[in-house]
């Protein structure tokens, strides 16, 4: 599937890409016959149901409580993590709400390890690991992973963190099978080209987070 930058649409905010999205966001998958269709979870899905096969089996779980624990996981992505990553590398954005921001990662880091380690989570019983609903991936699964892609990366370098799975063990564990899955560790891979392409580009520095990590008597930044 070619991959084409906003960007050779004028931006996420030019006519053109708002004729595909009126909101202005992205990924977008356009179809044969023309059709955009928004939202990274909705593009998941529809991918998943209409190319589903013997030999590609679809990502949705079967069971109607492994599919609850993926649907959950994604969920906490996208109507949590998603409004806040931009914290991370988005610019201009005054010190104290991204403080803000990068603290609340750090309670939603702290559910996605609940749900993968703590007994009491919904169906826990029901799933042994290491991916959110099971022993294979799931689309709650591939929803989370290129944001802790993102996270992984970026925190430690701009915001000094140690390691984002620190006392968060099942989330490591979740982590590190996901990396040796081969689809998710391709897209790993281009996560980290495209964050070190900015890195070089000095996007850090002109965004204000560079100024504004050296604020340490106003801000608390690394959390780990």
């Amino acid at each position: 599937v070619p991959v084409k930058s906003p960007q050779e649409l004028g931006g996420i905010k030019s006519e053109e890409f708002l004729k595909l999205n009126p909101l202005g966001k992205m990924p977008i998958l356009t179809l044969p016959d023309g059709t955009a269709l928004p939202e990274s979870t909705v593009i998941l899905r529809y991918l998943d149901e209409k190319y589903s096969e013997p030999q590609h089996p679809s990502l949705n779980p079967t069971q109607i409580e492994a599919r609850a624990r993926s649907d959950l996981f994604a969920q906490v992505i996208d109507s949590y993590f998603t409004p806040i990553q931009g914290c991370m590398y988005r610019g201009p954005m005054d010190a104290a709400t991204r403080a803000e921001q990068v603290k609340s990662m750090t309670t939603y880091l702290d559910v996605l390890e609940h749900l993968l380690s703590d007994k009491q989570a919904p169906f826990s019983k029901e799933s042994v690991g290491p991916f959110c609903a099971g022993t294979t991936p799931s689309l709650g699964d591939v929803v989370a992973y290129p944001t802790l892609a993102f996270a992984a990366w970026i925190l430690p370098k701009q915001f000094e963190w140690n390691d984002i799975f620190q006392s968060r063990p099942g989330l490591r564990r979740w982590w590190e099978a996901m990396n040796d899955w081969e689809p998710a560790s391709r897209v790993k891979s281009e996560i980290e080209g495209a964050l070190q392409e900015w890195d070089d580009s000095g996007r850090w520095q002109r965004v204000g987070i560079q100024e504004q990590v050296t604020l340490l008597d106003r801000f608390i930044w690394s959390y780990s």
